[in-house]
């Protein structure tokens, strides 16, 4: 929106005025935690893998039966569900400041244009 709004209304002159300035750093903000949103992330959890049920409930029958195996299974996915859902609200945080801002940027740009005319 900037580069096509911006270019609008910076194209008649009076570049430095507080429109502009809060439209810039609205977009600023905007690619800064689009940028965060987007950045790849490691350590999600997903599962257990085979290689832990097998060495501790099959190689080694002291952990426990099948009922045992089923609530260190389930134990461990909530586990991870949680989290994760740490990680999703971070993320779905950063994407409503990223909408906000970007709103104020086609809010800023508009209002600039409109006193142009």
């Amino acid at each position: 929106m900037t580069s096509f709004l911006g270019a609008q209304a910076l194209s008649g002159g009076a570049k430095g005025d507080l429109l502009t300035v809060l439209a810039l750093i609205a977009f600023g903000c905007a690619l800064g935690l689009s940028m965060a949103i987007l950045w790849p992330r490691k350590n999600w959890r997903w599962a257990i893998g085979a290689k832990t049920l097998l060495e501790d409930w099959a190689d080694d029958p002291v952990c426990g039966d099948v009922a045992a195996m089923q609530r260190f299974l389930a134990e461990k996915l909530e586990s991870n569900w949680d989290a994760n859902q740490r990680r999703i609200d971070c993320l779905y945080r950063l994407f409503q400041g990223a909408v906000a801002a970007l709103g104020a940027d086609v809010v800023f740009w508009t209002i600039k244009l409109a006193e142009r005319r």
